[in-house]
């Protein structure tokens, strides 16, 4: 028996950007897709300058008696990072690791290090506390969400000393990169300083005439070919990274969706086509003029990219009942109404009714699914059916959710956006029974929160109930009992990730969190492949911000055709 108060550590509050656990599926699907590409990729100087840095390391090592390879490696990756994005930043280049470091405002020499050029916060600390010691580099592009999975693991060019952390070799493929770099800089008359690991400081205006060498937006063919033989390999002969067969198929699906798309985005008086087009069209397998795209060698992913479609348009939905649940238990502490898990559910289901009732839409869950399935016709999914019924297309489904998920509470944007996330369950749940025909749409992962298979038997098991039925059952069990799991399993860090709890008089709100947050659709590595394909030249990009294909991007289309034809 206790006969003094027992204190318990206070746990720290933190934000959680996946309240319901479904992020790792689609994640996964990305990284299976475009393996070596993150949201960050974009440059491809950035690889070729990094791995002639590397080379230029070993080789001054080389001339050293007991050298401190550590030192020299850190010295040597500090002053091109450094400099690759200083001198962008003065050319308003984006996409840079480290913008917002205390970059010099005058012309005075600075160091090349990243104690010397902090990172923003560091630089709060330290105006502080001018003897506050600096143990994180700050953003720079070998880091783990920057070019460092490309560059180690997904395209290899670099292989990590594991006895010396931080320190880097050249693979083949960055041999090859490096190789481009030196045939693009060797006559500049700075060469040698930039080569240079001892000679690291620098005045801006100095800097300014480095730029030849680190310009970022246009590489030379050298540098371009040796990274599109990794990349983006014609033959796949001396392709190192993981999963390339992959990329290479995820990169054709997307050349392949563009070049169908081509002459219908042409007579909407677009210049090239916009990248949800071809995002849409890689999901759909069809052009939007009904062409059954190309896919041979390329069946099984363009499988997967079909249900992550498939599965951003679900985890939105899922998200924003979320944001539903969050707002209904707000009302309910106000209001002091009951607010046990059961009464936050069929209060939703409520709402939805009332809704739907409004709109003269009510009825069964299988009125909804009936109809969805009579606009399918005799085509076997929606997907397949989309180019010729537009009231069955993802992407417009999908706009409809983005317009309102973000609702405020109490507003007819509220409305609708319960309307939406009921479509879209049952839209998810028919495709998912549609997409049984496709072997290469995995219905359910390891660790799947919100696995397609659970998603057909609610649909199943519902099908014959009120919508308001079908809609307490998903708030109860895939939001609010969900959420409480994923927390659970990751609260071994002691922070608090509960957006509600379960307290003594029902569901309440962890009220430190603030307002409700927002929620939104996971970035898109699409965006970032194109990019490169850009940077390769197989691709332009044109001032509608749409896409084409060059002449050397139809050359090579061409070529995974032949190639297609010849296995």
């Amino acid at each position: 028996m206790l006969d003094q108060p027992v204190f318990s550590q206070y746990i720290d509050d933190t934000q959680s950007v996946d309240p319901l656990g479904t992020a790792p599926s689609v994640e996964a699907l990305y990284r299976s897709i475009f393996p070596g590409i993150n949201n960050a990729v974009e440059y491809i100087r950035v690889y070729s300058a990094i791995c002639w840095m590397v080379r230029q390391i070993d080789i001054a090592a080389k001339k050293t008696r007991n050298p401190d390879i550590a030192a020299m490696s850190a010295a040597g990756l500090e002053k091109i990072q450094l400099l690759l994005t200083w001198y962008n930043i003065t050319e308003e280049v984006g996409g840079l690791a480290g913008a917002d470091r205390t970059w010099p405002q005058d012309n005075s020499r600075v160091t090349l290090n990243f104690e010397s050029i902090p990172g923003t916060q560091t630089a709060k600390r330290l105006a502080v506390d001018p003897d506050y010691e600096v143990r994180d580099g700050g953003a720079h592009f070998l880091t783990a969400p920057q070019y460092r999975p490309s560059l180690v693991r997904g395209m290899r060019f670099l292989a990590e000393v594991p006895a010396l952390p931080g320190t880097y070799r050249l693979t083949p493929a960055g041999e090859a990169l490096a190789d481009g770099y030196e045939e693009a800089i060797e006559h500049h008359e700075r060469r040698d300083w930039l080569a240079s690991v001892t000679q690291v400081t620098v005045r801006r205006d100095d800097m300014l005439q480095l730029g030849e060498m680190l310009d970022l937006r246009e590489p030379s063919e050298g540098e371009i070919a040796a990274f599109v033989s990794q990349f983006y390999s014609e033959d796949g002969e001396g392709v190192t990274g993981a999963q390339w067969q992959n990329r290479w198929a995820g990169l054709t699906l997307a050349l392949r969706a563009m070049e169908a798309e081509q002459p219908q985005a042409r007579e909407a008086g677009w210049r090239g086509v916009p990248l949800d087009t071809v995002r849409f069209t890689m999901a759909r397998g069809y052009s939007l003029a009904g062409t059954l795209l190309n896919l041979d060698e390329i069946e099984e992913v363009q499988g997967w990219w079909a249900n992550l479609q498939l599965r951003q348009y679900l985890r939105l939905a899922m998200e924003t009942l979320g944001r539903y649940v969050q707002f209904w238990i707000h009302d309910a502490v106000v209001n002091e109404h009951p607010r046990d898990i059961a009464d936050c559910a069929q209060g939703l289901g409520a709402r939805l009714e009332a809704t739907l009732r409004e709109e003269c839409q009510d009825g069964t869950v299988g009125v909804l699914a009936d109809q969805l399935l009579v606009l399918k016709g005799e085509h076997s999914t929606f997907f397949e059916a989309s180019p010729y019924v537009k009231e069955l297309r993802l992407e417009d489904m999908l706009t409809r959710l983005q317009a309102v998920c973000n609702f405020h509470p109490h507003t007819e944007e509220a409305r609708l956006a319960l309307r939406e996330v009921y479509v879209a369950l049952v839209y998810c749940a028919v495709e998912a029974e549609n997409l049984l025909v496709n072997p290469y749409v995995e219905q359910e992962y390891a660790n799947d929160r919100v696995p397609l298979t659970a998603l057909r038997d609610v649909l199943a098991k519902y099908r014959d109930e009120a919508p308001a039925t079908f809609l307490a059952h998903i708030v109860q069990f895939y939001v609010i009992l969900l959420h409480f799991a994923v927390v659970q399993e990751r609260t071994n860090d002691g922070r608090n990730r509960f957006f509600f709890i379960l307290g003594d008089n029902g569901l309440e709100r962890v009220t430190t969190k603030g307002e409700v947050g927002g929620v939104g659709l996971m970035q898109d590595r699409l965006y970032h492949a194109m990019l490169l394909l850009t940077q390769c030249g197989l691709v332009q990009r044109f001032d509608d911000n749409t896409y084409g294909l060059t002449k050397a991007g139809r050359k090579r289309l061409r070529g995974t055709e032949r190639g297609a034809q010849a296995a």
